[in-house]
């Protein structure tokens, strides 16, 4: 029997259980999580299928093919639950990383970093489809560590500013 000691989850004040509280996707988001999951991986799983009756449909099967081929089924099954369900988990978490954020909230230093970078590919992106039509001065890169002096709840004026800045000149 496990017993929890206040060594393994700290007590949260009533403020703290609030605020995780509202951070947490609710039952509804968590189901269209799951459902865009399915639906992105529904053809991985038709293909298992038919692969698995299109071997079985070839002729006459031994009883040892048999069985080779509902293991090898089985196998690629499991793979995608365990595909979906890491995908699931990553989703759930950057959800709430993006609401702590939005809320003005510390966000985990990983995800905070990978946060910073993903804006940076955007907009190397951007830059890179508006090369031809931007004067030098807008294309240059922002200052060394602009991205990630920004404080989480001044998220929308960071981006703002980034679209400004390539748009002007």
């Amino acid at each position: 029997m496990t017993t929890l000691t206040s060594h393994a989850s700290p007590i949260l004040s009533p403020l703290h259980t609030g605020i995780a509280a509202e951070l947490e996707p609710d039952k509804a988001w968590k189901d269209a999580l799951r459902a865009k999951i399915e639906d992105g991986m529904a053809t991985m799983v038709d293909n298992a299928k038919k692969r698995l009756q299109s071997e079985l449909n070839k002729g006459p099967v031994s009883d040892e093919r048999r069985e080779a081929l509902t293991q090898e089924y089985q196998r690629t099954m499991h793979t995608l639950r365990a595909l979906a369900q890491d995908t699931f988990g990553v989703e759930l978490e950057r959800e709430r990383q993006e609401r702590r954020w939005a809320a003005g909230l510390d966000m985990t230093p990983t995800w905070n970093d990978a946060l910073v970078q993903e804006q940076q590919d955007i907009m190397n992106r951007i830059k890179g489809a508006q090369k031809g039509s931007q004067s030098p001065s807008a294309t240059e890169p922002p200052p060394a560590g602009q991205l990630a002096e920004a404080r989480p709840n001044k998220r929308a004026s960071l981006l703002s500013e980034n679209s400004h800045a390539m748009t002007e000149d």
